[in-house]
């Protein structure tokens, strides 16, 4: 059985990730601030509350499980914040990216890393073609570029560790 680490597990859309991968048959630890009780009591699902600023609790995590997956969808992926970021959520995000991209590369462990993103990102397609790697970049509101920024880092610390899958 795979282990999973769900960052922003317990968001909206965090715990129905948490619970497709349960039903699929994965042990999820789900890392969120605040606890929902959507996943709570389910076979093979444990919960550590901790701010996404928190190192060192991610630090435990990583150190006290055998994690092989992470999706990320914490923090840059809130899709709450308002059309105003402040520099306080900036510098969060790029504080939680950096750490948490650097835990799960220097880990023997983790084999894929998935990066929950926005098509706020990325020029909407004029077709139904689906947004693609070399889509023309449209930075159209201050999530955007933090998000644009998060998207950047991990790809910058993924060249040290090709073996690792990544998707965004």
């Amino acid at each position: 059985m795979k282990t999973v680490l769900v960052t922003g597990g317990c968001g909206l859309i965090g715990q129905h990730i948490c619970s497709g991968l349960l039903k699929k048959g994965f042990a999820v630890i789900a890392a969120d601030a605040e606890e929902g009780m959507y996943n709570t009591g389910k076979l093979n699902y444990s919960f550590v509350q901790c701010e996404i600023t928190d190192k060192n609790a991610y630090a435990d995590i990583f150190e006290k499980n055998q994690i092989e997956i992470v999706i990320h969808a914490a923090c840059t992926v809130d899709n709450d914040l308002g059309p105003i970021i402040t520099e306080k959520q900036v510098s969060d995000s790029k504080q939680c990216d950096k750490f948490i991209y650097r835990y799960a590369m220097t880990t023997d462990t983790v084999e894929k890393f998935i990066l929950l993103s926005t098509d706020r990102v990325y020029e909407f397609p004029k077709t139904r073609e689906p947004i693609r790697e070399d889509a023309d970049i449209k930075i159209t509101s201050n999530y955007a570029a933090m998000k644009y920024e998060s998207e950047k880092a991990l790809i910058s610390e993924m060249k040290h560790h090709k073996e690792v899958m990544l998707c965004i």
